[in-house]
């Protein structure tokens, strides 16, 4: 009976602690935005805006997606801490120009969007 006790009291109290105390990191959908940014004119346009060549959105180490015209803006699954950036073809297909990278954070996550600004 006493061993019976010690089984049912050590599962009872396995039973009620945490399986891991660790926080799991948010994941969903983020709608991502794409632009241009004219430093001297002090302008932002839309990347579709332009003639340009395979517009997408990458998640690092995940996947990539292509990015929609003319909304400029993509629709990507990413999990909280992971880096989102953009990449565009411009005049000769060999010309890659980027996006300054971007981590995503919970507010990001399901409500929010990301604005991906490339330099020009």
């Amino acid at each position: 009976m006493k061993t019976l006790t010690c089984i049912l009291t050590v599962l009872l109290l396995l039973s009620a602690a945490p399986s891991s105390s660790e926080k799991k990191a948010r994941r969903g959908s983020v709608t991502v935005h794409a632009w241009f940014y004219y430093p001297n004119a002090g302008a932002v346009m839309g990347i579709c805006a332009f003639p340009i060549w395979m517009p997408q959105a990458h998640v690092w180490g995940d996947t990539s997606v292509s990015i929609n015209c003319p909304s400029s803006s993509a629709v990507v699954d990413v999990t909280e801490g992971q880096t989102v950036s953009c990449t565009v073809a411009v005049g000769l297909k060999t010309n890659i120009l980027a996006s300054y990278p971007i981590v995503v954070d919970a507010d990001n996550i399901g409500a929010g969007s990301i604005d991906l600004i490339i330099p020009r």
